[in-house]
């Protein structure tokens, strides 16, 4: 997975949740997955509500590449 550093207002999409659409980032801090650094971001999804992910595990992707999924 791409690492990439996501922050308020970041608009993104869920590679395997395309569903959920298109997501604004209301919050993101640094962690720490099984020793590798991570951010456990706070997302406010169009058709999923607010979900908070850890991008250890999330694939995120900017909005704009929503089209090429």
């Amino acid at each position: 997975m791409p690492t990439r550093e996501w922050s308020f207002g970041d608009k993104v999409v869920h590679a395997q949740k395309p569903e959920w659409g298109v997501g604004l980032v209301t919050g993101a801090s640094g962690t720490t997955h099984e020793g590798q650094p991570c951010q456990r971001v706070v997302v406010r999804f169009e058709r999923a509500g607010v979900k908070t992910l850890s991008t250890a595990i999330a694939d995120l992707r900017p909005a704009a590449d929503a089209a090429e999924m």
